[in-house]
C-alpha cells in the first residue's frame, strides 16, 4: 500500500517539528522535507506555518521513489518524482528520515474487543476503554487528554460496581 487510507494526524507536525531541533541547534543547516500532502489541523496551522517561514526549509511536494548509498561518498541518494512537475530528480542529504504513518499494533489482544475497520480498538467492548494510539493515531497531548478520559471513565465505571455489589 502506498499511502494509509486515514491521516495520521502525527507524522507532519513530527516533521516539523523535527526540523526546528535541527534548526536549534544547527541554525545554518539545510532542511528538505518531501510530502504528499501536509496536515497540521487547528492550532498546528500556525506552526507549520511559522516553521515553514524558516529559509533553510525547503518543502517538496513529491513522493520519495528509491534511496541509495553513494558508496564512494556515503552520502544517501534520495530519488524523488516532484508531484508538481512530474519530473524526477536525484539529491545528495547526509541524513535521511523517513515519517511514516501510524498503523494499528493490536494483534494478539482478544479477539472480543471491538475494532474499527482499520484494526483500531473502540470503546465499543464493555469495560474495555481504549486510548492514545491504540484508539487512533494522535500526538502526545491528546494521547494525555484521552488518557485523563479514559481514566475518568473506569474510574466512574468501578464506583457505579461498587455501589450496586
Amino acid at each position: 500500500m502506498n499511502h494509509l487510507p486515514y491521516c495520521s494526524s502525527v507524522c507532519c507536525p513530527a516533521s516539523l517539528k523535527h526540523s526546528e531541533y535541527i534548526h536549534s541547534l544547527y541554525p545554518q543547516a539545510q532542511v528538505t522535507i518531501f510530502y504528499i500532502d501536509v496536515r497540521t489541523a487547528g492550532l498546528l496551522e500556525e506552526f507549520r506555518t511559522k516553521t515553514c517561514a524558516n529559509s533553510h526549509l525547503k518543502m517538496v511536494n513529491g513522493k520519495v521513489g528509491k534511496i541509495e548509498e553513494d558508496l564512494a561518498t556515503h552520502d544517501l541518494l534520495v530519488t524523488v518524482e516532484d508531484a508538481l512537475s512530474g519530473r524526477k530528480s536525484t539529491q545528495r542529504f547526509d541524513l535521511v528520515v523517513l515519517a511514516t504513518g501510524m498503523v494499528p499494533r493490536s494483534e494478539g489482544l482478544p479477539a472480543q474487543f471491538a475494532r474499527d475497520e482499520f484494526g483500531f480498538i473502540t470503546n465499543g467492548t464493555p469495560g474495555i476503554y481504549a486510548a492514545g494510539c491504540a484508539k487512533r493515531p494522535e500526538e502526545v497531548s491528546a494521547t494525555v487528554r484521552d488518557a485523563t478520559g479514559v481514566a475518568l471513565k473506569a474510574f466512574q465505571c468501578a464506583v457505579r460496581s461498587s455501589h450496586h455489589g
